[in-house]
């Protein structure tokens, strides 16, 4: 699958960030998800991300 520069790309499983710095490198949107709040930290904290959302996980999936 391919995107295209200014597209989004969604990460189910944003792990250490990879995906986002490479979509910041290629111009694309990206929007990742992580349930661990260690790795939630790091990921914002090295790109320098002003706005992370809240945990809004659901035990009912």
């Amino acid at each position: 699958m391919t995107t295209l520069p200014g597209e989004q790309v969604l990460d189910p499983f944003g792990g250490t960030g990879t995906t986002l710095r490479v979509c910041k490198r290629i111009s694309r949107e990206c929007t990742l998800l992580e349930v661990d709040s260690f790795y939630c930290e790091q990921i914002a904290k090295e790109n320098a991300l002003s706005k992370i959302s809240e945990n809004t996980w659901s035990e009912k999936l």
